[in-house]
């Protein structure tokens, strides 16, 4: 079984107003979250991809999906802060009334954001957005 399309990238915004995407807009390359700089993080946000976007990626064999309307959530960090930022899911697995272990796939993606032990924002696939201070909300 495949992996779920992703819903959302990342976007990281420096202090000097450069930014540095999961995703570059112009190649499709993807670029590593380890490259990012965090000692000149200003902002992170998780957005869901454009149409355009979408079929580029797809053309290039990432599986991603785009969908409406826009959605973006943004921390901006200060000084000092640690950044989380995360995408979790599952795979789910069942018995069957013989004894063997079957396959259900694996869960929708939840997409994490957050400052550390401080307060973290929950995205689910379909948008609906979850705030709590207990990292493991969901």
């Amino acid at each position: 079984m495949s992996s779920r399309p992703l819903v959302f990238m990342w976007i990281a915004e420096y202090e000097d107003g450069t930014v540095f995407p999961q995703f570059d807009p112009k190649t499709g390359k993807e670029n590593r979250f380890g490259d990012i700089d965090m000692t000149r993080l200003k902002r992170f946000g998780w957005h869901n991809f454009s149409p355009e976007l979408a079929r580029e990626l797809f053309v290039k064999g990432v599986e991603v999906e785009s969908t409406y309307p826009p959605i973006s959530a943004v921390l901006e960090l200060q000084r000092g802060e640690e950044l989380v930022a995360v995408r979790r899911h599952t795979r789910k697995y069942g018995f069957s009334p013989m004894g063997r272990i079957y396959d259900r796939g694996e869960s929708p993606i939840v997409y994490v954001l957050g400052v550390k032990d401080k307060a973290y924002i929950f995205i689910d696939e379909d948008g609906t957005i979850a705030m709590s201070t207990d990292f493991n909300y969901k």
